[in-house]
């Protein structure tokens, strides 16, 4: 049974539809990269910068490393603290520019290894 001319047309517009969609997604994801924005649902607005805060990272004279002592494993409520605390440093990266953070175990400190096993068992 030959093919109705109508299948060409639908075939064609549906190759069109697809492509259309991949080039939105694409669009999307470019100007994703490009762009900084974090949407903020928590009432009382927990996880935005103030305006205050990112002039000031805007205005820095000069870099400013942070060493943060949560690298490694640990248990369920330091993770949630590991991943806020370097989600809020990425943020101000953004902002300012010349925040580095660098990230390190606190068992590598030898005067605190005590404690934090410590902490670890409780």
């Amino acid at each position: 049974m030959p093919e109705s001319p109508i299948q060409p047309s639908r075939k064609r517009r549906d190759l069109i539809r697809f492509l259309l969609i991949i080039g939105v997604l694409l669009l999307f994801n470019f100007v994703g990269q490009r762009l900084f924005f974090r949407l903020d649902l928590t009432e009382e607005k927990r996880y935005t910068m103030s305006p205050a805060t990112k002039q000031l990272l805007q205005n820095l004279p000069e870099p400013v490393t942070v060493t943060v002592y949560l690298d490694g494993e640990f248990p369920p409520a330091f993770r949630r603290l590991q991943q806020a605390v370097r989600e809020t440093l990425n943020e101000m990266q953004v902002y300012g520019g010349q925040i580095c953070a660098t990230y390190s175990s606190i068992l590598r400190l030898p005067t605190l290894r005590r404690h934090a096993a410590s902490i670890m068992k409780r």
